[in-house]
């Protein structure tokens, strides 16, 4: 989580992977997809993000694979609210210091990632997370896989190979 301006240390931030974090990415990526191929149903609860290239790894890892792609979509606004939710669930791993610093820390990278994550509108289903109960979403999600399979991810793929927009600029 790095300062988009290193003048203003307090402002607005946005993910930097460091120098493993992209190999680790891809290995995780890797190891699902040998799930999925060796006949396993994996959920995966993740930001894909253009910058760092989690999308794009993704797609790299999962282009051949059946995929249903969900984007869990609470207003920004409430973003805040729900992160400070988890606080004691990251004090139960870190001190509460270091607990408050990373809470704020993703606070501040809210904007960058929720622009980021929805850049594009190629997901099989949009859920608004805030005005439905985990229960309810998961109800919305098993509901629509049993009515279509997953485009969305194929769709991705064919954009990035095309170059189509947002997918040029990257």
């Amino acid at each position: 989580k790095v300062p988009d301006d290193p003048a203003n240390p307090d402002g607005p931030r946005h993910l930097k992977l460091g120098r493993y974090g992209l190999q680790m990415f891809n290995t995780f990526h890797a190891m699902i997809a040998a799930g999925v191929r060796a006949g396993s149903n994996i959920v995966v609860d993740h930001i894909t993000t253009f910058e760092p290239p989690l999308l794009q790894s993704c797609l790299k890892h999962f282009r051949e694979l059946p995929v249903f792609f969900v984007a869990l979509k609470p207003p920004l606004d409430v973003v805040p609210t729900r992160l400070d939710g988890r606080l004691d669930k990251i004090v139960s791993a870190l001190d509460r210091t270091q607990a408050n610093i990373a809470n704020q820390n993703t606070k501040r990278m809210a904007d960058f990632l929720y622009k980021q994550i929805f850049a594009h509108d190629c997901f099989d289903l949009i859920v608004d997370s805030n005005a439905n109960s985990p229960s309810e979403v998961a109800d919305l999600i098993a509901a629509a896989m049993n009515e279509k399979s997953g485009k969305a991810f194929f769709e991705l793929a064919q954009k990035f190979d095309t170059g189509e927009a947002p997918f040029n600029s990257l």
